[in-house]
């Protein structure tokens, strides 16, 4: 290890703090280069330009040719430039890369499966968070940044729609390994893996796991979101915390993504094949249902954590 190595790494054990504004620091260099470098070599191929390319970016994907595999493969350059391989740079510099991204093997085997079933019923409760659009109130000196974020979410959601429709199961696994597999190795090691680890050893668990969840949830930069992603995110690093593995984060983080992509495929259509879109009120499941899922939710968290402290989980017995 260099001495510029070494002195980074001092710093990062004695304040968490330095780690994540590292974190940030990569983030926009990740993304800087990713768009200014890498897209524009991706799209030489298929004859898209640098216009085409902030389109395809900011969720124009119509009338452009290949966008949507421009677009699938630029999301999987996304995942593993962003978050994986700084993920597994800042993770060397704390030590061991399987210790501090959790790398071991679940105990029991199928706690994995205990987490997916865990977040799945979560999933009316997350629902339930995520702010109808009205919601979304700026003082008027702001209200270009309003209506900025509000169209930007609607072009993104339509994109994705359009995206996940298209037929063949060829492209449904497609779309599951870029849109759900890929996010759920690749970020969960940046933030259940490297960065709670990191924090842990200074602020204790509840702080870092909801710390780190919020801070997921920003960066996806998704304002009426913010608050159903962090608890998606809470839920996430508790599977790490509790079961002392990544994998069974990963398997959660899958489903619920997952999820998403099939609700999309398999939503009802008109006669002319086109997507019936739900109104915000049909979308967000009553009160009751949400209530349901927290305490749903909380049952088999609670589950979860006896399972995985039990002595059989113990892989020393």
């Amino acid at each position: 290890m260099s001495k510029f190595s070494q002195i980074l790494s001092e710093s990062l054990r004695r304040n968490p703090l330095v780690g994540i504004l590292l974190s940030v620091i990569l983030f926009f260099s990740a993304q800087m280069l990713l768009v200014g470098l890498i897209a524009p070599m991706v799209g030489i191929p298929f004859g898209i330009n640098s216009e085409q390319i902030i389109d395809i970016l900011s969720g124009n994907l119509e009338g452009i040719p290949h966008s949507f595999t421009f677009f699938r493969l630029i999301q999987f350059l996304n995942q593993v430039v962003v978050w994986g391989l700084p993920a597994v740079l800042m993770a060397s510099l704390l030590g061991p890369v399987e210790t501090v991204l959790v790398l071991g093997a679940p105990r029991p085997r199928w706690l994995p499966l205990l987490a997916v079933v865990t977040m799945i019923a979560s999933v009316p409760l997350v629902q339930w968070l995520y702010l109808p659009a009205e919601a979304l109130q700026f003082p008027e000196s702001l209200a270009w940044l309003e209506e900025m974020l509000k169209e930007q979410e609607e072009i993104s959601e339509k994109a994705l729609m359009g995206m996940f429709r298209q037929e063949g199961a060829g492209i449904l696994v497609l779309n599951l390994a870029v849109f759900a597999l890929m996010p759920a190795i690749c970020e969960e090691f940046f933030f259940r893996g490297y960065l709670l680890s990191h924090a842990r050893s200074s602020w204790g668990v509840h702080v870092s796991v909801w710390l780190v969840a919020a801070l997921f949830s920003l960066v996806h930069f998704q304002a009426l979101g913010f608050f159903s992603r962090m608890i998606l995110g809470g839920f996430l690093g508790y599977f790490v915390v509790y079961g002392n593995s990544i994998w069974a984060s990963v398997a959660a983080h899958f489903a619920f993504n997952g999820t998403a992509i099939l609700a999309q495929v398999f939503a009802p259509v008109t006669e002319a094949g086109t997507p019936i879109e739900a109104t915000p009120e049909q979308q967000r499941p009553i009160w009751y249902l949400a209530l349901l899922s927290a305490m749903a939710t909380a049952w088999l968290l609670t589950r979860y954590q006896q399972v995985a402290s039990s002595p059989q989980s113990d892989p020393s017995v």
